[in-house]
């Protein structure tokens, strides 16, 4: 119960992947991946910790075998982004649970802009608008790989990023097309790539 090959990852992360983290757990590049064919878990060994990607991507009823048997092999264990049901299975192992935030969901097909509470936003998207810039969804093979790097490293230019700290949580972007993973664009009047 070790490796799980690519083509498993990304099957389980299809038919099991509803959390944030699922793809970043199934493809991220520097991630160890234990399991089996019912799911995995996504680790990165830091200083002896092995830290853990998200929820296990597998069935709920497998998470806890999961996660028993990678600590059967790694005394120390750390969960990033798990999920309260992951939490419900550590806390009696005698884990510290620390909620660092609430993670949104929506769902897409029925959402909508109305309503008082959302007056900003829809103001925000009509001035972008009207000052000509679009949002769209494209290929990054459509607007371009070195158009897309370009936009990034000069964003970089502007945060306090330390890319090695974050990249765990966070998965580096990538400059092609990827299966599964759709890439919206903002560009102005012009049709400069803006983000």
């Amino acid at each position: 119960m070790t490796g799980v090959p690519i083509e498993l990852r990304i099957a389980l992360m299809r038919q099991h992947g509803g959390f944030p983290q699922a793809y970043s757990a199934a493809v991220q590049a520097g991630l160890e991946h234990f399991g089996d064919q019912n799911g995995f878990l996504a680790y990165k060994m830091v200083h002896g910790t092995a830290m853990v990607l998200g929820d296990p991507v597998a069935p709920r009823q497998h998470y806890e075998r999961l996660i028993q048997r990678l600590r059967d092999r790694h005394d120390d264990l750390c969960f990033c982004y798990a999920s309260r049901a992951v939490a419900e299975i550590l806390a009696p192992l005698g884990y510290n649970i620390n909620e660092m935030g609430a993670e949104n969901r929506i769902d897409i097909a029925t959402y909508d802009f109305a309503g008082r509470d959302k007056r900003n936003v829809r103001q925000s998207l009509n001035r972008m608008a009207s000052l000509g810039y679009t949002i769209r969804e494209s290929s990054i093979s459509a607007i371009g790989p070195a158009r897309i790097e370009a936009l990034s490293q000069a964003w970089k230019k502007t945060r306090p990023l330390r890319t090695r700290e974050t990249s765990f949580i966070s998965r580096p972007i990538a400059f092609h097309d990827e299966p599964d993973v759709r890439t919206i664009f903002v560009q102005d009047g012009d049709g400069t790539l803006v983000a």
